[in-house]
């Protein structure tokens, strides 16, 4: 007799059909979760790999078929009797969508069940606190929808990154510095949609689009340049978030402690005063993309400031890599611009290590500037693989 059979002998009534109602949930998502993996598979396959008779694979497989979450797609090849047939995750009937929000844009990402991007758009429009905004917002993600041909039918939810501390119960935007705002309710984002939200910190986000379904970067830390600068940690593919939700905030790592630049929370000589895309472009009065096409020309103001930017950055990685000793991936607005200083930028933070590295341990975020908004979408595909 089976130790789970022995356990279940012993328990109520009500015990057992709850420890059967768990273990029949447990078997479906294992069953869901291959299926997601192999992304093609077949019913004895699914029997084999996790050990489970085919009575209770056929009616699991009925059972996510009537929720929509696979499809029987045809039949594999015969090796003889009758062909198994093919089992798929019906990855289009499900679409996610993230929204990022700055100061002054707008980023939404739409993708489906295995993550693969449908859309994407950004629109310039300034942060407010006001009801005209979340009007406004909510106009353009139905437009966003409409542009890509989403039916609303197949939404499963909208994911939103903020620039902040989000409370514990994911009520409140404590603070947000980029935003200008303080005990922000959260609500006014939801209230606007008719669809569900989640909500999670723009790095955080951005870590976690980076981090999804790589097996290769179990251990890492994000770094997000924007107009502010944040992080996050990956621990054996699992997010470290601290006894508070307060890990990795990166940006008030000190890099001068003397004669240091005044930061946004108060403070003088954090990394975020220092190396920001403000630390780039708010004293030229230019955008991005024209500090940059500046420097590329070799106009020694901009190639001043650039060497200042990349030496503050260079000990502000040091010291993350120095603490951690894991991959650090750049995300957020610079990463466009960056790849071509990356040899540079590598070298000195070398010079800051105590010893020297390779730097394959530093790369530039795979998704550029989409990573927040696409990490925001993604964490509704992870609850449907949690849930289902």
């Amino acid at each position: 007799m089976n130790t789970f059979i022995k356990v279940v002998n012993r328990m109520s009534v009500e015990e057992r059909q709850s420890a059967m109602y768990d273990l029949r949930r447990k078997n479906r998502n294992r069953i869901f979760r291959l299926i997601y993996e192999k992304q093609q598979i077949s019913r004895m396959e699914i029997s084999n790999i996790l050990s489970l008779s085919l009575p209770t694979v056929n009616q699991n497989l009925k059972e996510l078929s009537s929720e929509g979450l696979i499809e029987f797609t045809g039949t594999f090849g015969s090796t003889g009797g009758r062909r198994p047939t093919i089992i798929s995750l019906a990855s289009k009937s499900f679409i996610s969508i993230g929204a990022e929000i700055s100061a002054s844009m707008i980023r939404f990402t739409a993708i489906d069940l295995l993550g693969e991007r449908i859309g994407a758009t950004r629109i310039m429009r300034r942060f407010q606190d006001a009801p005209a905004y979340f009007e406004s917002f909510a106009a353009n993600l139905e437009t966003f929808l409409n542009q890509n041909g989403i039916e609303r039918r197949y939404i499963t939810g909208v994911g939103i990154s903020l620039p902040g501390i989000i409370s514990l119960d994911s009520k409140l935007l404590e603070t947000a510095p980029t935003l200008g705002v303080t005990q922000f309710p959260l609500s006014r984002f939801s209230e606007a949609l008719p669809y569900p939200c989640l909500f999670d910190n723009d790095a955080s986000a951005g870590g976690f689009a980076e981090q999804f379904g790589r097996d290769e970067r179990k251990t890492m830390a994000y770094l997000s340049i924007e107009k502010g600068v944040g992080g996050a940690v990956f621990i054996d593919g699992k997010p470290y978030d601290g006894l508070n939700r307060r890990s990795a905030e990166f940006g008030h790592i000190c890099v001068h402690p003397q004669n240091g630049i005044l930061c946004s929370c108060g403070n003088t000589g954090w990394l975020e005063a220092h190396c920001s895309i403000d630390r780039l472009t708010a004293d030229f009065g230019i955008p991005l993309e024209d500090f940059f096409m500046h420097l590329q020309r070799g106009e020694q103001p901009y190639t001043d400031r650039f060497q200042e930017y990349l030496s503050d950055l260079a000990v502000g990685i040091a010291n993350i890599h120095m603490i951690l000793d894991c991959d650090i991936v750049i995300g957020g607005q610079l990463t466009p611009f960056l790849e071509p200083y990356m040899p540079q930028l590598s070298a000195m933070v070398d010079r800051h290590s105590l010893q020297q590295f390779t730097n394959s341990y530093l790369s530039l975020s795979r998704l550029r500037t989409l990573t927040s908004s696409t990490g925001a979408a993604l964490r509704w595909v992870q609850r449907l693989l949690e849930e289902s």
